[in-house]
């Protein structure tokens, strides 16, 4: 049986800010392997994968509206983002089953 991949969005909680990710599909995932390197690849990732977030804040302290672009983000901050995505996207058992029972949230850093 073949299954669509799962859309169901997990926060993430980075300092004061918290990020709406979602797994990755079988197209995103085809698409960040043809980019040319890690960096691009972590990119496309996150772009592909991060959905929303909420206290986020442009450099003169006004609130972020999230539309999607990521480039002020700090690097830190991108590659936090991209390891959650793929965590999402392949569970480990324990995981699966947190997922399972409901909307979960990371928290750290």
């Amino acid at each position: 049986m073949i299954r669509l991949s799962p859309q169901q969005t997990s926060k993430v909680k980075i300092e004061d800010a918290t990020f709406t990710i979602r797994p990755l599909t079988g197209a995103d995932i085809v698409c960040i392997t043809c980019e040319p390197g890690p960096g691009m690849k972590l990119l496309e990732t996150v772009k592909r994968g991060l959905v929303g977030w909420d206290g986020v804040n442009e450099t003169d302290g006004h609130v972020a509206i999230f539309d999607g672009r990521i480039e002020g983000l700090p690097s830190d901050v991108l590659v936090r983002l991209s390891a959650e995505v793929w965590k999402v996207t392949h569970p480990s058992e324990n995981d699966e089953k947190k997922f399972a029972s409901g909307p979960q949230s990371s928290t750290g850093a």
